[in-house]
C-alpha cells in the first residue's frame, strides 16, 4: 500500500471512519466490529459511536423503507452521534494531523530485533 512518502503513512492516515448497516437479522454488531477494526488498521481513526444500524425482524422481511425504519427511534439518535464525531474528529486531524513517522518507528525497530 502506497503511503506518505516522508513519514510512510497509509493513505488512510488522517481519515476517519464509521459504519452503518442496514438489514433484516442480527449481526450487525460483529459486522461494525470487524470492518471499524480492520480500517484502524489502514490508518484510519475511529471516533466513540461510529457505528449506526438498523435491524429489521429476523429473517426475509421488508427492507428498511419498507419498513418504516427512517422512523425508528434507535437508528435515527445513533445516526446523529456518529455524523457528529465523525465530523468533529475529522476537523481535528486537519487542523492536527497525526506526526507519527512509521518510517522512522520501523527503523527503530529493525535496531533492536533480531536479524533472522
Amino acid at each position: 500500500m502506497e503511503g506518505d512518502p516522508e513519514t510512510g503513512q497509509y493513505p488512510l492516515y488522517g481519515k476517519v471512519a464509521g459504519v452503518m448497516v442496514t438489514g433484516n437479522e442480527d449481526g450487525a454488531h460483529d459486522v461494525c466490529s470487524t470492518i471499524l477494526y480492520n480500517l484502524t488498521h489502514l490508518g484510519c481513526t475511529v471516533p466513540p459511536n461510529a457505528d449506526c444500524y438498523w435491524v429489521g425482524d429476523a429473517g426475509p422481511g421488508p427492507s428498511y423503507i419498507e419498513a418504516g425504519g427512517e422512523r425508528h427511534l434507535y437508528t435515527n439518535r445513533t445516526a446523529r452521534y456518529m455524523v457528529h464525531n465523525l465530523t468533529y474528529f475529522a476537523k481535528l486531524l486537519k487542523e492536527n494531523p497525526i506526526p507519527t513517522s512509521l518510517k522512522k518507528l520501523d527503523e527503530e525497530a529493525k535496531r533492536v530485533s533480531n536479524k533472522g
